[in-house]
């Protein structure tokens, strides 16, 4: 019987949603072996922590919602200096 040493990944399947609203998919979003929580960024792909996304607050006649940006924060800074520059 042949033996592989399968090293886990450090990011694990989201397993409760206890943290996260209904309506966030749970394919954009991972927990390490710590139980950290990661988003993918919709540009760049990566899994990253929580707090290198941009939170966004808007009015509702509900009343105030919070979201996390799709893209991280350094996708978001590259695309303004793209933009300043004048090349997109």
């Amino acid at each position: 019987m042949e033996t592989k040493n399968i090293k886990p990944s450090p990011l694990l399947s989201l397993d409760r949603n206890d943290e996260l609203p209904k309506r966030y998919r749970k394919a954009n979003y991972m927990r390490n072996e710590n139980g950290d929580l990661y988003k993918r960024c919709a540009r760049c792909g990566k899994f990253l922590r929580i707090s290198h996304f941009y939170r966004i607050t808007s009015m509702c006649k509900d009343g105030r919602r919070e979201y996390l940006g799709a893209w991280c924060k350094w996708c978001v800074i590259e695309y303004v200096h793209r933009t300043e520059k004048g090349g997109v």
